[in-house]
């Protein structure tokens, strides 16, 4: 009988066979249940299908070579195949990324590309795609004593008002070794993420912490231009949301692109937007 353990993760609680060392343990009845088990992946031809996933209706398949298959069903179940050979870094890394932002996803979350720091009580998010800085922004951020709410992507869901809150993510920076060295952090006592891969794991957060409004937004890019920012209007906040929007085609295969357009156009509406250009 595998060893399951209870996490506490947004508003809903995971009992998981996968090991989560940073995660925060609790007791509550679960909502989410993520075993390891063989599964079958054959769904026809219905939703979207890529090389390495196939989205359809409350149905999530995702699949990475020599390390384990996944399968995200109902916002409340994930199964895990593991390949044969793998280790539980590997199976975690994807399970605690594309895994878990699809099963928010399919429990009704605006999910984004970024992370969230807590200024003063209130959420700012920094968006961007990959490469461009944000891991590396958010763990100066904490190295500075500002609270890191989230790394890896932005999860929110609307209130009874309709306000914008942002929830907590998994409580660590996943984060390059050369990024650490250039904050002035050794990496030899920290967690690699996985095997043979130079990125590690930064605790940033001992306790679970409540929702907090998100009120600010700020898309990161890289350019050949010297460092500027500017302000979004409405329609630029909506087409910024819209692209850095969690898995297009994800959100496409289970039927999630109009609620994703309703969760991005509200949030367009409150929040404020700002652009940051820096140079390579």
């Amino acid at each position: 009988m595998p060893l399951v353990r209870f996490y506490k993760y947004c508003n809903f609680t995971i009992a998981s066979e996968i090991c989560m060392p940073e995660g925060f343990i609790c007791s509550d009845t679960p909502d989410v249940w993520i075993r390891q088990q063989a599964f079958d992946a054959d769904f026809g031809s219905l939703g979207v299908r890529g090389m390495r996933f196939h989205a359809l209706p409350e149905t999530l398949y995702y699949s990475v070579d020599g390390v384990a298959r996944y399968l995200v069903r109902n916002g409340n179940e994930v199964l895990i195949d593991p390949a044969a050979g793998t280790d539980e870094d590997s199976i975690r890394t994807f399970l605690l990324t594309t895994v878990l932002a699809s099963l928010l996803l399919q429990r009704n979350f605006l999910v984004l590309n970024g992370g969230v720091a807590n200024i003063d009580g209130e959420g700012v998010a920094f968006l961007g795609d990959s490469c461009v800085g944000k891991s590396t922004l958010m763990a100066a951020l904490h190295q500075k004593g500002v609270p890191v709410f989230s790394d890896e992507f932005c999860a929110v869901t609307l209130d009874e008002q309709g306000s914008a809150m942002a929830w907590q993510g998994y409580p660590t920076i996943s984060i390059w070794d050369d990024s650490l060295r250039n904050l002035g952090w050794n990496p030899d006592h920290l967690r690699t993420l996985r095997p043979s891969i130079h990125k590690f794991t930064l605790p940033i957060n001992s306790k679970p912490m409540q929702p907090i409004p998100l009120t600010r937004l700020v898309e990161l890019r890289v350019t050949n231009q010297p460092l500027s920012w500017s302000c979004l209007n409405q329609k630029e906040a909506l087409t910024m949301l819209l692209k850095h929007s969690y898995r297009q085609r994800f959100l496409r295969g289970m039927g999630l692109t109009n609620l994703n357009f309703q969760l991005t156009s509200a949030l367009s509406k409150q929040a404020l937007f700002r652009r940051v250009n820096r140079p390579w």
